[in-house]
């Protein structure tokens, strides 16, 4: 296990990328900043996102190198609840 990252390390950069999230443009948001991409690819840790996450943001969320993300409001607030979760999970194995 040589190539393990340690907590700390884990730790601080989860804290610089999110600083940098905070000083970035509102509409450039966390899936697009380089920093948390960065982060995300170099993680030996299991990484899902959510918050806001819509079908429309599946194509770009999946360049991210995320293993996953999840959802409540995409699902709760749809006029057909299970309709759009089958659609969520179909563009996701689509783009991964």
């Amino acid at each position: 296990m040589e190539n393990m990252i340690s907590k700390d390390d884990i730790q601080k950069q989860m804290i610089e990328a999110m600083d940098s999230v905070k000083t970035k443009d509102p509409m450039e948001g966390p899936i697009t900043n380089t920093v948390t991409i960065n982060f995300v690819a170099n993680a030996q840790i299991t990484v899902r996102v959510g918050g806001g996450v819509k079908l429309h943001d599946l194509s770009e969320l999946s360049r991210t190198g995320v293993d996953g993300f999840f959802v409540v409001s995409a699902i709760t607030e749809a006029d057909d609840p299970g309709k759009e979760a089958m659609k969520l999970v179909e563009a996701w194995k689509a783009y991964t």
